[in-house]
């Protein structure tokens, strides 16, 4: 059956297919750009590999960054960024991916955009500007108060995503202010790794916390689990060790000779099946493509002390000093080299070596895909140095291409490094516990003062309203006294009147008779013991209103003194409501630091599963690719045996053919001439 050739499989035949949409591969040649606001960047455009299929358009997740653009139908990008552009808790900022009717292919590209340096006053001369101390929360008058920088990034920990420096950020890492450890799988205080590789001062590396040597805290330590096959970070996978011995199975298991011959068999058939999988490498560079580092791409984080990276004006790094005999030290600058050939081996070589021995020595490191190395410089002393001595290591890196000037002072002094280290850190412990003391103090000075302030001010309103109150209990109380005096007085007054009455009834009596006269005197008397009596009960009654006035001024001022009592009882109330308004506070506070660590676990896992499912498509896709691409040289080969075969047919028939001539011509001569 004759079917006709598809070679990208797109169902349109190759005579008439004028788009190759087989698999794609391609990359940039730089795949993490430092830019900065306001400065033009060069177009960087994507390489296309020999055997990619073709490409329809481009398209970028997420947006670019403001001011940039990625052209769809090349994937040129170009443009000026309007605005920074940082990231710490991925690696990659923006993927690429190149499409055509069957086939995408994607590639991952890293934007760092910093904004353009802008030079500002330092007050209080504490090599912090003014602008970073007021962000950072600190005083720029004062030059004891200056922000935190653990890792010495010029970015305070207040603002800094990555306080220590170790490439983690802050949300997922179990130890945010300790550069030698980041990671906690068992959350038992105890780091599952330690490191000095970013300490800012590597020549005098030492370790705080407690290395974990069972992460995952299943009672199998580390180096055992991997022996064993099982993952030392999952407490659900354990070795098995069914003597319970301590031994796992694995390790008890005896492997037959069998086995080992097999695997001596099999090993150069790999190592052929990895040649030819390098000579099939679609990404080779010719020799006179290699690029190798070059200044003008060569950069780190903080500028450097001076230089241009040249041979007579190479790039002058931040001395180190204090380095002990016979230990090592390694650049405050991070270096970072692009543009670079990928996979390249780039050689380090100390110019000074003669007099500097091999304390400058580093091995080769081979840059990455995306064409990039990054190190740190390193120095090695042996222990033949005996007196303070400054070495001067001018290393060239590459051929003949960026030079570098490093100086390290190796100190010889009495005190061992146990008294040095115990020193330094008792040092930057009474540091912190300054810092600490009067942050606390004038926490608590403000704290006392508002709350002086606020009782001064309840006390005044306390008193005011005490003294309101008694002022109109006094007033009420003069009220009714000059009430009670006007009613005693118009009772004496009714009494003079009676009395005078009667001494005239008596008088008008005893004219009219005098037989009317002992009459008139018992009524006189009467009338006196009337008066005795009306006068006894003004007294009485003078009396009572007296005694009523005084039970209601008492009265009035028990009142007074229960109102003062509530007031007292009411601001005891407050204080121990403010109290328990506190400790709610500190519980709520409690809580939420909870809750931001199981987020941050949460997305510590998130990330990781996503980091293996990318990886897991990378590999599908690098399969995918590799299986397409056999798939095409196995056609290749079949198309070529066929048309050998049907050349052979054809030359087989022809010699058929002039055979079949030849003895037609032979027949033909020795026919008889009457024939």
């Amino acid at each position: 059956m004759s079917r006709p050739d598809d070679y990208d499989g797109d169902g349109t035949c190759d005579l008439q297919d004028e788009f190759d949409d087989s698999p794609i591969v391609f990359f940039y040649p730089v795949d993490k750009l430092v830019l900065t606001v306001g400065e033009e960047m060069e177009p960087l455009d994507p390489l296309i590999a020999p055997t990619s299929g073709g490409i329809m358009f481009f398209t970028v997740v997420p947006d670019m960054p403001k001011g940039l653009i990625l052209d769809n139908e090349t994937g040129v990008i170009s443009g000026t960024p309007t605005e920074g552009y940082r990231h710490i808790l991925v690696e990659y900022s923006h993927t690429f991916t190149a499409s055509n009717s069957q086939w995408s292919f994607s590639y991952r590209v890293d934007f760092d955009i910093f904004p353009p340096l802008v030079y500002v006053n330092d007050t209080d001369g504490d090599g912090w500007w003014d602008e970073e101390e007021l962000e950072c929360n600190t005083d720029p008058d004062d030059n004891a108060s200056f922000p935190e920088d653990i890792d010495m990034d010029g970015i305070c920990s207040h603002k800094d995503e990555d306080d220590d420096g170790d490439k983690i950020g802050d949300l997922i890492d179990a130890f945010p202010k300790d550069p030698t450890a980041w990671d906690d799988t068992d959350n038992d205080s105890r780091p599952d790794e330690l490191t000095c590789r970013f300490l800012t001062d590597s020549a005098n590396c030492s370790f705080v916390l407690e290395e974990d040597f069972d992460d995952d805290n299943d009672g199998w330590l580390d180096l055992n689990e991997t022996s064993c096959g099982t993952d030392p970070k999952d407490n659900m996978s354990v070795p098995e060790d069914d003597d319970g011995d301590g031994v796992c199975n694995l390790l008890e298991e005896y492997v037959p000779n069998t086995v080992r011959i097999l695997w001596i068999c099999c090993f150069p058939l790999l190592l052929l099946l990895l040649m030819l999988l390098w000579l099939l490498n679609p990404f080779s560079v010719d020799e006179e493509e290699i690029m190798d580092p070059e200044p003008e791409y060569t950069y780190t984080e903080r500028e450097w002390q001076g230089g241009s990276g040249e041979y007579d004006d190479p790039f002058v790094l931040r001395p180190v000093k204090g380095v002990r005999p016979g230990s090592f030290a390694e650049s405050h600058e991070l270096i970072k080299v692009s543009n670079i050939t990928p996979r390249l081996s780039c050689d380090f070589t100390d110019m000074s070596a003669e007099r500097n021995g091999s304390r400058f020595s580093m091995r080769p490191i081979k840059s990455t895909n995306r064409g990039e190395i990054e190190f740190r410089l390193q120095f090695r002393d042996d222990d033949n140095t005996t007196e303070t001595t400054v070495f001067e290591g001018l290393i060239r890196l590459g051929k003949a291409t960026v030079y570098f000037l490093w100086d390290v002072e190796v100190e010889v002094i009495r005190d061992t490094p146990e008294e040095v280290l115990a020193k330094r850190n008792a040092n930057r412990i009474e540091r912190e516990a300054k810092k600490k003391a009067a942050e606390l103090e004038r926490g608590a000075a403000k704290r006392a003062a508002d709350a002086e302030v606020e009782a001064k001010k309840k006390a005044r309103e306390a008193e005011r309203e005490a003294k309101e109150k008694l002022e109109e209990i006094e007033n009420a109380a003069a009220k009714r006294a000059i009430e009670a005096e006007r009613k005693a007085a118009e009772a004496e007054r009714r009494a003079a009147e009676l009395e005078e009455e009667a001494r005239k009834k008596a008088a008008e009596l005893e004219k009219e008779a005098e037989k009317e006269a002992e009459q008139a005197r018992k009524e006189a008397e009467e009338l006196e013991e009337a008066e005795q009596e009306a006068r006894r009960e003004s007294e009485r009654r003078e009396a009572e209103l007296a005694e009523k006035k005084r039970r209601e001024v008492e009265e009035e001022e028990a009142a007074a003194r229960a109102l003062l009592r509530k007031k007292a009882e009411e601001r005891r109330a407050a204080e121990e409501a403010a109290r328990i308004e506190k400790e709610e506070e500190e519980r709520a506070a409690r809580l939420e630091r909870e809750a931001e660590e199981r987020l941050a676990e949460e997305r510590r896992a998130e990330a990781r599963k996503k980091a293996e499912e990318e990886a897991e498509k990378q590999r599908i896709a690098v399969e995918a690719q590799e299986k397409l691409r056999k798939k095409a040289i196995e056609r290749k080969r079949q198309k070529d045996e066929r048309e050998k075969e049907m050349m052979a047919s054809r030359e087989k028939a022809e010699r058929r053919t002039r055979e079949l001539e030849k003895s037609l011509d032979g027949r033909r001569k020795g026919q008889p001439a009457d024939d």
